[in-house]
C-alpha cells in the first residue's frame, strides 16, 4: 500500500460513512508500514491516527501513537526534521483538545524550534503554527499574546499572494479575537477584509462561515438587528453548503433567536428555535446510533460551537494538522472548561462593573482538584466539584475592593449545567463539601494564593530558594487555566514558575532521585528479599516507583504532579510512556517472595536474581532513564547500575556551593 492509496481509501470510507472501519483500516495500515519498514508510510497513516483520536476525543491512544512516531524518528536521527516538527504540532493539537494547554503549549514550541533550523523565519510554516499557538494562547487567556501571533502570521502571509483563502482566515481570526478583547472597530475592519478576500476566491470556502457570523456578532453588538439576520443567514446558508445541518448551524438558529427577541420579532424567534431543537434532536438520536462517529462536528462553522450571553458566536479551534476532524459536544466538555464557560457566562459580567480594576486583576481555575489537571471524571463529583473560579487582585485593588467583589461573587447563580456551588440552604446530590473547598474558588490575593500552594509569596531570586521547592506544590501551582489577565503580576508569577527550575537545580534533584533509584530499586529490594522481609521489600519498592516518577518529570523537565496523578500524568510525557508501562507492571506483580532461594543468599552477592520479575523491570526501568540522561548529554556513563551516574550528574553542576551541598 502506498500513502496515495492509504489516503484515498481512508476518505472513501469517511465519504461513505463507514466509521467503524476507520480505525481497524488505520491500525492495518500502521502495521503494515511497520513490517515493510516503509517509514513515509508509517509517519502518514500516524499522522492520520492522531488527527483522528483526537477528533473522537480518544486522547491517551493519540498520545500513545505520536510517542511511538517520536521514538522511532530519534533512533533515525530524525529528531530535528520537518516530519518530526510535524508530528509535534499534531500531538499538540491533540492536547489542546483535551484541555491540556500547559502541554500543548511545550509542543508548539519545540515545533517552532524546529522550524527555525530548518526555513526562514518568513516561511510559510510558521504562519500555520502561530495560527494555531494563538488559539490555544487564546484559550489560556492570553490574549495579548495571542494577537501578537497572529499578526505574525499575517505578516508571513502577505508574502505568500497564493494563499488569500489562508489570509482570509487569518484576518478572520484575528477580528474574532479582537471582538473578544471589546475592540469592536479593530474587529470589524479584520472581519470585514476577510470577507472581501473570501469573496473574491474562485472556489468556496467553509471558512468563510466564521467571518459571516463575526459579522453577524458585530451588528447584533451595534443594534443593527436586520443587518445582523443578514448575516446570521447567509452563515446558515453557508454551513449547510458546506457540512450540511449540523451543531454549528443550530448554535447559528439560537443567536439568529436572540437577534430577532432584542428586535421585537418573537415569531421568528420562536421559528429559528424550532429549526435549532430539530437539527439537535436529530444529532442526538444519530450520535446514539452511531457512537463511533466520536460526536457530532462544529467544524462546519469554525467554532460556531459557543454562544456568549448575548448568543454570539465564539471561536473554538483554528487548527490546521492532518486527521479527520469531529470536535465532541459540549456535555462531554471537562469541568476546567465547563467552568471557563461559567466564567465567561457570569464572571466576566461581574468584574465588567468593576472598570477601575483593569490592570489589577486575572481570573481562571488553578490549584488543587482533578479537574485542575484536567483529570476529573464521575468519582470526582463525590466531593468539590462545583463550577468555580478564582479572581486574583494585586495588593492595591485587593485593599479596595476584596471584600466586595467576594460579595458579589457569592451572588452569583448556583446552578450551572449539571452541577452548581455549595450553599447551606440546598446541596448538590452526591457531592459533599469540605472545610476546603471555600479555598478553591472565588476572590483572593495574588501572593496569598502562592503562598498558600507554594510557600512563597513571590518566586525564586536565587538557586537556594528554587531547591527548597517541591516539586507536587509546583505543579498545583501551575496547573490550570488563568481565563483571562488584566495585569495584577498573577501570570508574571506563573510564568516564572512555568519557566521550570534552574539547570543547576535540576541537575540536583536529578542526582538526589538517581542515588534514591539505585539505593531503594536495584539495592534495597533485593536485600530485603533474600531475608524474607516483605513489608521492607514493598516499603523500598515504592520509594524506588515514587522517585523514578520524579525522575522522569525532572528530565522532562516538567513538575510532578500530587502522586495520585503522577502516573497518569507520566504516560503524557515524551519518551517516559514505556517507563510508565513498567512502573505499573511493577505494582500489579504478585509476590515474589517465591523466587528467592533464603537458605543459600550467598548466590545472589554478586548477580541478580533474574528469577523475580521485579529485579527485571528495576533494571529495564533504569536501563531506559540511563539512555535519556546520555541522550541529554547528562552522562557518558554505561554502567547498569544509577549511582555513578547520580555522581556524574552532580559533577556537571556549575554552582561549586550548590554541587557540594547535601540539601536533598
Amino acid at each position: 500500500m502506498t500513502t496515495n492509496e492509504f489516503i484515498r481509501h481512508l476518505d472513501e470510507l469517511f465519504a461513505q460513512g463507514q466509521y467503524d472501519k476507520v480505525e481497524p483500516f488505520m491500525l492495518s495500515a500502521l502495521e503494515e508500514a511497520k513490517e515493510r519498514e516503509d517509514y513515509g508510510l508509517y509517519l502518514s497513516v500516524g499522522n492520520e491516527m492522531i488527527g483522528y483520536y483526537r477528533s473522537v476525543s480518544q486522547f491517551q491512544k493519540a498520545y500513545r501513537i505520536s510517542e511511538d512516531m517520536l521514538l522511532l524518528m530519534e533512533e533515525l536521527q530524525m529528531d530535528q526534521s520537518a516530519e518530526f516538527a510535524t508530528v509535534l504540532l499534531n500531538t499538540a493539537t491533540a492536547y489542546s483538545f483535551d484541555g491540556q494547554f500547559e502541554t500543548a503549549l511545550q509542543f508548539y514550541r519545540r515545533t517552532e524550534q524546529i522550524y527555525h533550523l530548518l526555513v526562514r523565519p518568513e516561511d510559510y510554516l510558521f504562519a500555520g503554527l502561530y495560527n494555531n499557538m494563538s488559539s490555544l494562547l487564546e484559550k489560556m487567556g492570553r490574549n495579548e499574546e495571542a494577537l501578537e501571533l497572529l499578526m505574525k502570521a499575517l505578516r508571513i502571509l502577505q508574502n505568500y499572494p497564493d494563499r488569500q483563502m489562508e489570509a482570509a482566515t487569518n484576518f478572520t481570526n484575528l477580528g474574532l479575537l479582537y471582538l473578544k478583547t471589546g475592540d469592536y472597530e479593530s474587529g470589524k475592519k479584520c472581519v470585514a477584509q476577510a470577507v472581501s478576500m473570501f469573496e473574491a476566491l474562485d472556489t468556496p470556502a467553509s471558512h468563510y462561515s466564521a467571518a459571516l457570523s463575526a459579522l453577524g456578532e458585530i451588528c447584533y453588538h451595534e443594534k443593527d438587528y436586520e443587518q445582523a439576520v443578514s448575516w446570521y443567514e447567509k452563515t446558515l446558508t453557508e454551513i449547510e453548503r458546506h457540512y450540511g445541518l449540523n451543531l454549528a448551524y443550530a448554535v447559528v438558529c439560537e443567536n439568529l433567536a436572540n437577534v430577532c427577541r432584542e428586535a421585537d420579532k418573537p415569531d421568528q424567534a420562536e421559528q429559528y428555535l424550532g429549526k435549532a431543537k430539530e437539527v439537535r434532536d436529530r444529532l442526538a438520536e444519530e450520535n446514539r446510533e452511531n457512537p463511533a462517529e466520536g460526536g457530532e462536528s462544529t467544524e462546519g462553522a469554525e467554532g460556531a460551537g459557543k454562544t456568549d450571553l448575548a448568543g454570539n458566536i465564539e471561536e473554538t479551534e483554528k487548527t490546521e494538522d492532518s486527521g479527520k476532524n469531529a470536535a465532541t459536544s459540549d456535555e462531554h466538555l471537562r469541568a476546567l472548561e465547563r467552568c471557563r464557560l461559567y466564567y465567561e457566562k457570569y464572571g466576566k459580567p461581574m468584574l465588567a462593573q468593576y472598570p477601575e480594576l483593569q490592570g489589577h486583576y486575572a481570573a481562571g481555575l488553578v490549584g488543587e482538584g482533578s479537574e485542575c489537571f484536567g483529570y476529573d471524571d464521575g468519582i470526582s463529583t463525590d466531593h468539590d466539584y462545583f463550577p468555580r473560579f478564582f479572581i486574583w487582585l494585586d495588593d492595591e485593588a485587593y485593599e479596595k475592593y476584596g471584600e466586595t467583589l467576594q460579595a458579589a461573587y457569592e451572588k452569583l447563580p448556583k446552578q450551572w449545567s449539571c452541577c452548581f456551588r455549595e450553599t447551606n440552604e440546598k446541596k448538590e446530590p452526591g457531592t459533599v463539601m469540605t472545610p476546603e473547598a471555600a479555598q478553591r474558588c472565588g476572590v483572593c490575593r495574588t501572593k496569598d494564593f502562592y503562598h498558600r500552594l507554594v510557600g512563597r509569596e513571590v518566586p525564586p531570586e536565587n538557586l537556594y530558594d528554587w531547591i527548597a521547592l517541591q516539586e507536587t506544590r509546583l505543579a498545583t501551582a501551575t496547573n490550570g487555566e488563568v481565563f483571562e489577565d488584566c495585569g495584577g503580576g498573577f501570570t508574571a508569577q506563573r510564568e516564572a514558575y512555568l519557566s521550570y527550575f534552574p539547570e543547576d537545580v535540576r541537575r540536583k534533584k536529578l542526582a538526589s532521585r538517581l542515588r534514591k533509584m539505585a539505593q531503594m530499586g536495584q539495592y534495597q529490594y533485593a536485600r530485603c528479599m533474600q531475608r524474607g522481609e516483605s513489608v521492607a521489600a514493598h516499603m523500598a519498592l515504592s520509594e524506588f516507583i515514587q522517585n523514578t516518577g520524579s525522575c522522569c518529570f525532572l528530565l522532562a523537565r516538567a513538575y510532578m504532579p500530587y502522586f495520585k496523578w503522577m502516573h497518569r500524568k507520566m504516560r503524557e510525557l515524551p519518551v517516559f510512556t514505556v517507563v510508565a508501562d513498567k512502573l505499573e507492571k511493577l505494582t500489579l506483580l504478585s509476590s515474589q517472595q517465591d523466587k528467592w532461594d533464603r537458605e543459600k543468599p550467598e548466590k545472589y552477592r554478586f548477580t541478580l536474581n533474574t528469577a523475580d520479575e521485579n529485579v527485571v523491570l528495576i533494571e529495564e526501568i533504569a536501563a531506559l532513564v540511563e539512555e535519556e540522561l546520555r541522550r541529554q548529554g547528562l552522562a557518558k556513563e554505561q554502567d547498569a547500575y544509577l549511582e555513578p551516574y547520580a555522581e556524574e550528574v552532580e559533577a556537571r553542576i556549575e554552582d561549586s556551593v550548590l554541587r557540594a551541598a547535601r540539601l536533598l
